[in-house]
């Protein structure tokens, strides 16, 4: 054993100073110097020199691992160098390939410098493994040449020994030909019917995965198909629902007259008992409310006639009790009541609450804007009372859903005087941006910029505060990215009038456009012609934002909803009027 080793040192004691020759002069000469190999300070000296004295230091020692060492060896020979670079598994999987291509003791030594702890420890395993006893290349190429020695004599003289020698040297290479030829056959077919059954199983797998998307696709088909069934059946229903409320809706006294009505239309179809008691009932509930009536009348001449008393001993009284003044609102208060019981709302409106009843009865889809802001000034300089206010806010609403449902059928007396909320009003008026709002629908919106700044209170100039056109353009833009920043199913396109026609990015889903061109109308003209661009491209919903009245007219007839500056401002989150 201890030969085996001293052979297999001299071998790694041989490769090491081939590797030395790779080394330039100048690496040698720092590593010299930084291991100081030679004291007293002296000059490295030649190539020559330097290489021997490394060999005589390191020669007897390449298997214990020196770490400045191997940093040189892999900076500059190329089997060092290359093995670093590949995984632990891709050196144990090719090794002896690798013995061939470097020599034996050239990769020892290249497996000795690896910096893998893992790597070094296994080196010497792999060289003492089955298979891993192959000579060196010199060794090799002499084996060869002595192998192929006998047919190099051929020619060379015609003695029957050697004839006969080249003959049966020639029938063992035949041999050895036709017995590689036969493995190499038996190699191929065996590839070949495995090749065969893996394109047979592949085949298989693709057809079956084939039918499972067919399949899939089927199913999905048909779930749409019972998806857009069920919309439109829920379509239908929603609007049912809202004609059926909005004709029951009615208040005081004659609610129970409809409830009549709807009995003797369900009367045809009862049995004879059933409809007279149902009848019987019903001409009970008039009388109550008939009842009801009366003695809300006699209260009301009761009230009247204390109320008269109380003003004419306020009037002569020399001291004043509190709470007889106390007793004076609460009577006026109870008087109201009962008016407003007996009497139309109309009949308790001032000058001025008549006047906008009567505009607000008058008014079509155009005047929504004029009539919307008499009713803001009226109420907030007070020429409205709260009650006023409130009970001619909702006629508007009602007013301005009529006209947005355009149903000849249903006339402003029909429909009930509760109050509704404006916030509900405007969801209502904007379907698709209060759907696309809450992430519930995708939608395109298109911004008229210069009609919303111009038109939104929060970005017009205002006393003592000096807003450029610019600044208010700058605060409408990081408004909308800040609005929808959250909302990637909005596509937001914010048009400004510009001679350039440009446009860039605010976020990701909110493009601003400069319409270019010259002359009045340049954004209206540029935000038409990209509704008429994606209406062949999509079937998206659309919204346009503007109070033009012309403008939006020409959108409505390309089937684009328009959304009124006043009902925007909620959705900016303004506080309304």
């Amino acid at each position: 054993m201890a030969k085996e080793m001293t052979v297999e040192m001299l071998d790694l004691r041989r490769a090491f100073e081939a590797v030395l020759e790779c080394i330039p002069e100048k690496a040698l000469a720092a590593f010299v110097a930084k291991k100081k190999l030679i004291a007293g300070g002296m000059r490295p000296g030649n190539a020559v020199f330097m290489r021997k004295l490394l060999l005589n230091r390191y020669g007897s020692t390449l298997k214990a691992y020196e770490l400045d060492l191997a940093i040189l060896l892999r900076t500059h020979v190329p089997e060092v160098r290359f093995l670093a670079m590949l995984a632990p598994e891709a050196v144990q999987q090719y090794r002896l390939k690798f013995m061939v291509f470097f020599g034996k003791a050239r990769f020892l030594l290249a497996l000795l410098q690896d910096a893998r702890e893992a790597i070094r420890e296994q080196a010497a395993q792999w060289m003492e493994e089955a298979g891993a006893d192959l000579p060196e290349i010199e060794a090799a190429q002499k084996a060869l040449e002595r192998a192929f020695s006998p047919i190099g004599a051929i020619g060379q003289g015609d003695s029957p020994a050697g004839n006969a020698r080249l003959r049966e040297a020639l029938t063992a290479a035949e041999q050895q030909v036709d017995a590689l030829k036969k493995e190499v056959k038996h190699t191929y077919r065996v590839a070949e019917e495995a090749k065969v059954q893996l394109l047979r199983e592949q085949k298989t797998l693709l057809e079956t995965k084939d039918f499972a998307i067919t399949a899939y696709k089927q199913r999905v088909e048909q779930l749409e198909y019972a998806l857009r069934r069920e919309e439109e059946l829920r379509d239908l229903r929603v609007k049912e629902l809202l004609l059926l409320r909005q004709c029951e809706l009615f208040r005081g006294w004659l609610k129970p007259m409809c409830k009549v009505d709807a009995l003797l239309e369900e009367a045809k179809h009862k049995p004879l008992l059933e409809r007279a008691e149902a009848l019987l009932e019903a001409q009970r509930k008039i009388d109550r409310a008939a009842a009801e009536r009366h003695r809300a009348e006699g209260e009301l001449k009761a009230v009247e006639q204390a109320l008269q008393a109380v003003e004419q001993t306020l009037a002569t009284a020399q001291v004043v009790l509190p709470e007889l003044r106390d007793l004076h609102k609460e009577l006026c208060a109870q008087r109201d009541h009962c008016r407003r019981m007996l009497e139309p709302e109309e009949a308790l409106f001032s000058a001025v609450a008549k006047e906008l009843a009567v505009r607000i009865e008058a008014c079509s889809e155009e005047d929504y804007c004029a009539v919307r802001d008499w009713l803001n000034l009226s109420a907030r300089i007070g020429a409205l009372s709260t009650e006023e206010a409130k009970t001619l806010r909702s006629r508007f609403h009602r007013k301005m859903t009529l006209l947005s449902a355009a149903n000849p059928e249903l006339k402003p007396e029909d429909i009930a005087m509760e109050p509704e909320t404006e916030g509900a009003a405007i969801q209502r008026r904007n379907p698709a941006l209060s759907a696309a709002m809450t992430a519930q629908a995708p939608l395109l919106l298109f911004l008229d910029g210069h009609n919303m700044i111009n038109g939104i209170g929060r970005y017009r100039p205002r006393r003592g505060r000096a807003q450029t056109h610019e600044d208010a353009r700058n605060r409408l833009e990081t408004e909308m990215r800040r609005m929808f920043c959250n909302l990637p199913c909005v596509a937001v396109h914010l048009v400004w009038d510009g001679e350039e026609k440009t446009q860039h990015n605010q976020s990701e889903n909110v493009l601003v456009h400069y319409s270019g061109g010259t002359g009045e109308h340049r954004a209206d003209r540029y935000i038409l012609s990209q509704i008429d661009f994606y209406k062949e491209r999509t079937e998206m919903p659309m919204v346009l934002v503007t109070d033009d009245n012309g403008f939006a007219g020409e959108a409505r007839k390309r089937g684009v909803q328009v959304c009124k500056l006043h009902d925007f401002e909620a959705f900016l989150g303004v506080p309304l009027a």
